[in-house]
């Protein structure tokens, strides 16, 4: 408010100002009689500055820039499961079977070995001629419609991903002539607001406009003769605020100033990552599976390929001079029969048998013994021995033996168990008794070498025998 006090200056008490005491010499008397009024004082002084007139039109809008780069795709959903295999169609009829080739020439019964490793895949073969191409079978009937599968509920929605980098602005181009106004095209869809731009500079403030001259001051009206002063009466109560004189009127607007320069467009904010999928939702159930059409036909059977080589033999041996006459020393008598590695068989059997001559002048003990190992001499493992006792007369007594010999066990710890007898003719000669049979014992035999199965044949100085023949052979 505007407080006037004689002796004191003029001013304005803010409300803050109105809380402090008033000095203790402002005190007055009681009012002396009212002066003449004086004439119309000159217009006071300039009314305060106007305010700033109104900003100037907001410069046109920069150039959007370019948009950021897309943040990267979130990571796909698990799939859902697969839906059930739908039932195998019906199997073609099989082809009609080549004609066989001509049958080869029969050989030898080989031993019955283990299944061999597979051999390497051979080549294949050219594709034959297609053949003619059968009737379209009429369409199998539609299967129904399998039910559609519940709707999977919907995937949470995925994190917001870290914003991507903010896209470099793009330069100002020059701003072009200002076209004739177009037709209003159709309002557009209302774009994302951008972020607020910096706000530009302030423009310049108006000049101020010119100070009103100063009015010419009134006279002072006569000053009344001054009272006697009477004794200081109590401080009479403050006086009430005198109403505020009205405003003066308003300084002339200022001339607006120059539109500052329009703020350049502020950045566009980073384009925010893709959230990540959402997990797909459960994989509806198959429809049920159509009709399998007809069968085409059958296309013709290749020609039969070429015949494979024959399975090597394993033939018998068989001797073919007449032995020397064979007294004390042991001998090798037959042609050793060759036995392939890894070849024998749980169950295969042999056969060593032979006709021969003896003379006898005493009795003396001779031994018939089959062997087996890698030598085919005296030097390979005996399977068992067939012995028997010589008369003490007979000059060529024909005699026949014969020695069988079957495999109990396979491998590095196999096992061969030898059998045999001998028939004379009388008890004359290389023995007493017309039949001899002996039984061996199981021998151990590694048959994962290659072998030579033979015999060998021990007589005496007194009584001594003459081979015709010895065969050695595969029994089946």
């Amino acid at each position: 408010m505007w407080i006037y006090v004689p002796g004191f200056s003029v001013r304005y008490l803010s409300d803050a100002d109105q809380t402090e005491p008033m000095p203790t010499d402002a005190l007055v008397g009681p009012a002396g009689p009212a002066g003449p009024t004086g004439a119309a004082g000159a217009a006071g002084p300039a009314g305060p500055r106007g305010f700033t007139g109104p900003a100037g039109p907001t410069g046109p809008t920069g150039a959007t820039g370019p948009i950021g780069a897309t943040g990267s795709t979130g990571p796909t959903g698990a799939a859902g499961p697969t839906g059930p295999i739908g039932a195998t169609g019906a199997t073609g009829a099989t082809g009609a079977t080549g004609p066989a080739g001509p049958a080869g020439p029969r050989g030898f019964i080989g031993l019955t070995g283990p299944t061999g490793a597979t051999g390497a895949t051979g080549a294949t073969g050219a594709i034959g001629p297609a053949g003619a191409t059968g009737p379209t079978g009429a369409p199998g009937a539609t299967g129904a419609q399998g039910a559609t599968g519940a709707t999977g509920s919907t995937g949470a929605t995925g994190a917001i991903g870290p914003a991507g980098p903010t896209g470099a602005t793009g330069a100002i181009g020059p701003t072009g002539l200002t076209g004739a106004a177009g037709a209003t095209g159709p309002a557009g869809a209302t774009g994302a607001t951008g972020p607020i731009g910096p706000v530009g500079p302030t423009g310049a403030t108006g000049t101020t406009g010119q100070t009103g001259a100063t009015g010419a001051t009134g006279a002072i009206g006569p000053a009344g003769s001054t009272g006697a002063i009477g004794p200081i009466g109590p401080a009479g109560p403050t006086g009430a605020t005198g109403a505020r004189g009205p405003a003066g009127p308003m300084g002339a607007t200022g001339a607006t100033g120059l539109q500052g320069p329009t703020g350049a467009t502020g950045a566009i904010g980073p384009a925010g990552a893709t959230g990540a999928t959402g997990p797909a939702g459960p994989t509806g159930a198959t429809g049920a599976t159509g009709a399998t059409g007809a069968t085409g036909v059958t296309g013709a059977t290749g020609a039969t390929g070429p015949q494979g080589p024959s399975g090597v033999p394993i033939p018998e041996t068989t001797t073919t001079a007449v032995s020397a006459a064979i007294g004390t020393v042991d001998t090798y008598i037959a042609v050793p029969f060759a036995i392939p590695a890894n070849q024998l068989a749980v169950g295969n059997k042999f056969r060593i048998s032979g006709y021969g001559t003896c003379t006898a002048t005493q009795a003396h003990t001779s031994t018939f013994t089959p062997r087996i190992g890698t030598h085919g001499t005296t030097a390979d493992t005996a399977l068992s021995t067939l012995t028997c006792t010589s008369a003490t007369t007979g000059s060529t007594i024909p005699f026949f033996f014969e020695m069988e010999i079957t495999v109990r066990a396979i491998g590095a710890s196999g096992s061969l168990l030898a059998c045999g007898r001998l028939q004379n003719s009388g008890v004359i000669g290389i023995s007493t008794v017309s039949d001899v049979v002996s039984v061996g014992s199981v021998v151990t035999i590694n048959t994962t070498v290659a072998l030579q199965l033979g015999m060998s044949f021990s007589g005496n100085s007194a009584t001594k025998s003459t081979f015709q023949t010895v065969t050695v052979e595969q029994v089946h």
